[in-house]
């Protein structure tokens, strides 16, 4: 099915999307060497609504990935999850199941999202939160951006520290 972007157009699914997404992976990899970083969701909420249709779509990424493996260097859950349809705190608890459903079913390292700033008074709260205990292989957190502080470039350096012993 389709969804209304949040500009309100209607965007209709494409008939060959699988066709699309394995040619992708083969000439990323093929012709130019390159792995591929599969994030799943990258706005979860109008196109899968339900846990069950999430989970679908998770195995049919699967599906798609299969004999393909060697060409993706990990799977993503969710692109910034807490603001593209896994909202608090039972987007959590979904896009973790989500994460053990993919390493339970791959040998292809999975990782859950990026984490929000601001939930807690240490960022690193967050990212124990949704990582501590999980099935995710990896974190792919999305560091500080920001270079108009008095740190200006180094702030986004600094950041990365942060992270260092959090999970």
């Amino acid at each position: 099915s389709g969804f209304t972007c949040p500009h309100g157009v209607w965007a209709e699914p494409w008939p060959d999307y699988n066709q699309q997404f394995k040619d992708m992976l083969d000439i990323a990899y093929d012709k130019y060497g390159m792995l591929t970083e599969v994030t799943i969701f990258g706005g979860a909420g109008e196109s899968f609504p339900t846990y069950a249709g999430r989970e679908a779509h998770c195995q049919r990424i699967l599906d798609l990935i299969v004999g393909r493996e060697h060409k993706i260097a990990f799977l993503e859950v969710a692109n910034e999850g807490w603001q593209t349809g896994f909202d608090y705190p039972q987007g959590v608890t979904d896009m973790r199941n989500l994460c053990q459903y993919l390493a339970d079913r791959t040998s292809v390292p999975v990782a859950i999202s990026a984490t929000p700033w601001g939930m807690y008074p240490d960022p690193n709260q967050t990212l124990v939160e949704l990582y501590s205990g999980s099935a995710a292989d990896l974190a792919t957190e999305h560091f500080e951006r920001n270079t108009w502080t008095f740190e200006g470039g180094w702030l986004p350096v600094r950041d990365c520290w942060r992270v260092e012993n959090a999970v």
